[in-house]
């Protein structure tokens, strides 16, 4: 495995599918929740990853709101947000777009994951 991806998606059938381009076709460990507050429960209690995509219209907690409580705990982890909207766009925060393909997320990670020291 070439490092840990931390995902918060709450749509099924994304979720399955870029779990599996990650794991499968890149090689990354994946750690996905289907909601923000099982989330930062894991972070909270020291969950490890090298970087976090994060869905920005999740159920429980504002997708928003998950980025700035990992930032707090992690102030460099790098990390993506997600969403199937594209006028959804966070400042300093990369902008993944869930309407482009999602071979195109290899990008994404490749240029956003942290390079082993």
């Amino acid at each position: 495995m070439k490092g840990t991806i931390l995902m918060v998606e709450d749509e099924l059938t994304i979720s399955r599918i870029y779990k599996d381009f990650l794991e499968k076709d890149l090689e990354y460990l994946v750690i996905d929740y289907g909601n923000g507050r099982e989330a930062l429960e894991a972070i909270n209690d020291g969950l490890q990853f090298g970087l976090a995509l994060v869905d920005l219209s999740l159920p429980d907690l504002d997708g928003v709101e998950l980025i700035k409580r990992i930032k707090e705990k992690y102030p460099s982890k790098p990390i993506v947000s997600m969403s199937a909207f594209d006028s959804l766009i966070l400042p300093s925060i990369y902008n993944f777009s869930k309407l482009r393909p999602y071979p195109q997320l290899k990008e994404v990670v490749e240029d956003f994951y942290p390079l082993p020291n």
